[in-house]
């Protein structure tokens, strides 16, 4: 978390914005030509453990106003895919001392924990160190599974959710149990 201590008082930088939904081909000066016109101090990639892949955007602005012009963005494409732009003021993210840029795992400091020496054995340049999604499926062994894209996904739970409210309210009895707290459905 960065934090800006003002009148004795703590409150987090407004000035970061998180960007999701974002390709892990998309570099730093494509996020700039998203941006143009606004002025960008710095940016900063976070590392998803899980898939291997570089998850969110965090992006530092010179201003609030600036960081509040870039909110009106979320929406356009990057791509291919639809990218969400949201107001970060806590986030996987740590600002240097005189808040010009991000602090990367590799100039942090050690604070001893062993998340901390995880990131540091992350490349700094994570871009080219990453296998693209067809090298890492494509290898011996491995059998070459669907992507489900987010869109497919919902459209999926709607058509379900449409399915599930029309055999109701037509009586038919193939629905045995509904759990309304979890939403969970048995069918016979």
């Amino acid at each position: 978390m960065s934090f800006i201590v003002k009148d004795g008082s703590i409150i987090p930088d407004g000035r970061v914005i998180c960007m999701v939904n974002v390709h892990y081909d998309v570099t730093e000066d494509e996020v700039k030509v998203l941006f143009r016109g606004l002025t960008i101090l710095d940016q900063f990639r976070t590392f998803h453990r899980k898939t291997n892949r570089m998850s969110v955007v965090y992006v530092l602005f010179a201003s609030v106003l600036e960081k509040n012009t870039a909110l009106g963005l979320s929406g356009h494409y990057m791509r291919g895919r639809k990218v969400g732009i949201v107001a970060s003021l806590y986030g996987d993210y740590c600002l240097n001392s005189d808040r010009s840029g991000f602090v990367r795992p590799n100039d942090a400091p050690s604070t001893g924990t062993v998340e901390r020496s995880d990131l540091r054995d992350i490349p700094h340049n994570i871009d080219r160190s990453i296998a693209s999604r067809e090298d890492r499926w494509n290898l011996p062994g491995n059998k070459q599974t669907p992507v489900v894209t987010l869109n497919e996904w919902n459209n999926f739970q709607s058509n379900q959710q449409r399915r599930l409210v029309s055999n109701l309210e037509k009586g038919n009895t193939n629905v045995r149990r509904i759990n309304q707290e979890g939403g969970w459905i048995e069918w016979n």
